[in-house]
């Protein structure tokens, strides 16, 4: 079956953007710089979580089309979403979850979440290649 996808190099520009706009999000609400449109540290919070699912969801998409869906790899990073989206629960909700206190506690640990599944795709492109 013929499916619609992105190529790869949409794909790497597309996620390189959302990369770069969430770790300025982070860097601005860690160092107290006033965002625009952003009203405080949940909101912070809640846009860091929609930025981290759309560069996930642009990992689903190639790992469906090379159907991979039990590889090694994929799954640590099904685990480290996981994981992703239950720091954000916790910041955002507010109740306590491991080191995860407050809003700025999550968006760091999302944030290092972040960066380990991007880390992770990066090596998973270059073992698909090889």
């Amino acid at each position: 079956m013929k499916t619609n996808q992105l190529s790869t190099g949409v794909t790497i520009l597309i996620t390189i953007g959302l990369a770069t706009l969430a770790a300025l999000l982070v860097f601005g609400v860690l160092t107290g710089r006033k965002i625009p449109m952003i009203s405080g540290d949940r909101a912070a919070l809640l846009a860091l979580f929609v930025i981290g699912f759309s560069m996930c969801a642009l990992g689903i998409s190639r790992i469906s089309a090379t159907a991979q869906w039990a590889h090694p790899l994929t799954i640590i990073g099904y685990l480290l979403g996981a994981l992703a989206i239950l720091f954000a629960a916790a910041g955002y909700f507010g109740f306590r979850f491991l080191f995860v206190h407050d809003p700025r506690g999550a968006m760091i640990a999302v944030g290092v979440l972040l960066a380990a599944k991007l880390v992770l795709s990066i090596v998973h492109s270059l073992i698909q290649r090889a």
